[in-house]
């Protein structure tokens, strides 16, 4: 009971952050050792997803430690950080759902290379939205929560889109390799494994 109490505690948070931070550092130096013996293009979106991943987490903890350990008014970034936070998950999902379509996908490498900047463009766009009527709803009240706020909404559905894409696309794939689909579970697993952490 006491230590479910602390886990909802700004400490405790910080504790789950920095967990978070740990496991997703060892995934990417982990896909990074992998790229470094098989330079594929898929290995690569796999490195680049998972450090942003790590890097939102890394972002996260060293707000929550300086809130809770400076005397400066670190709360003010409240503004931004629900933002950053899901607007780096969003672009690191976009590598890692591209990881997995880049071997089977039947069209111009080229447009799906288009494909996904124009997705991160797209979603900083939205982000960028999200950010606008955070700030003014945080003008109107301080203490509002982002948890009840439409922007966190928006985001879950941004996430479920991005992650759901390369399971459908596949779902169309007659043929696949045991290490392709291996490495597609893993991968996703090892992402869903994040949240239950908390």
């Amino acid at each position: 009971h006491d230590f479910f109490y602390f886990l909802g505690t700004p400490l405790g948070d910080l504790v789950k952050r920095f967990v978070e931070l740990l496991f997703l550092v060892l995934v990417t130096y982990m896909v990074i050792s992998e790229h470094q013996r098989e330079r594929t293009r898929e290995l690569k979106y796999l490195s680049l997803a998972f450090g942003i991943l790590a890097m939102q987490k890394f972002v996260t903890a060293s707000y929550l430690f300086a809130v809770i350990y400076s005397e400066l008014p670190f709360e003010v970034l409240n503004y931004i950080m629900p933002v950053i936070e899901n607007g780096l998950e969003i672009i690191g999902l976009i590598m890692l759902a591209s990881a997995f379509i880049y071997p089977y996908y039947k069209g111009n490498l080229d447009n799906l290379r288009t494909s996904i900047k124009i997705s991160i463009i797209a979603s900083s766009l939205a982000a960028l939205l999200v950010e606008s009527v955070w700030v003014v709803e945080l003008f109107e009240n301080s203490a509002r929560d982002f948890d009840d706020f439409f922007g966190t909404i928006i985001f879950i559905a941004i996430k479920i889109i991005v992650l759901a894409f390369p399971i459908i696309y596949l779902s169309f794939i007659t043929v696949a390799e045991f290490k392709f689909m291996r490495n597609f579970v893993i991968a996703y697993a090892a992402y869903l494994i994040v949240p239950m952490l908390q």
